[in-house]
């Protein structure tokens, strides 16, 4: 993994996990494992109360995972979001498809906070889709709500 200067880090884009279940460790064996990555993508991972494949089949879910904030990739190394703009941003996943809890949502105001908090450079809040055509979906927040998210 290569170092960057967090210095100039002046993005946050946001992404969805496009599962329903999951945490830090899962996604962080689909980078490695089946990407061939280094280490997993991205910065921050806020789960749900599903964080087995296992428990969601089961619908059996786990209060205590929900909204939970993990850490992914360590921020001085450049994660791997968004092509093009990983050197200039920190990248926050939201373990869900499309829906996510209020505890979600709570956690993520409060990481985008943090990070806009250590790292003052921070100017934008984006969604993945909005700087990646390919990902039109990613992660399901309206504009509004992401309008709410920068304050």
């Amino acid at each position: 993994m290569k170092k960057r200067d967090i210095t100039k880090i002046t993005t946050i884009f946001i992404h969805h996990s496009a599962s329903e279940w999951g945490d830090a460790d899962i996604i962080r064996s689909w980078h490695v494992e089946d990407r061939k990555w280094d280490d997993i993508g991205y910065n921050s991972v806020i789960t749900n109360c599903f964080p087995s494949h296992e428990s969601w089949l089961d619908r059996e879910p786990d209060m205590n995972s929900d909204g939970c904030e993990e850490d992914g990739r360590d921020v001085e190394y450049i994660p791997a979001g968004v092509r093009g703009h990983n050197t200039s941003s920190v990248h926050i996943c939201l373990i869900g498809n499309r829906s996510f809890t209020s505890a979600q949502l709570v956690t993520l105001k409060n990481t985008i906070d943090y990070y806009k908090y250590t790292y003052p450079s921070i100017v934008k809040v984006l969604r993945h889709a909005d700087a990646d055509d390919r990902k039109p979906e990613c992660p399901s927040l309206s504009p509004k709500f992401l309008r709410e998210l920068q304050k």
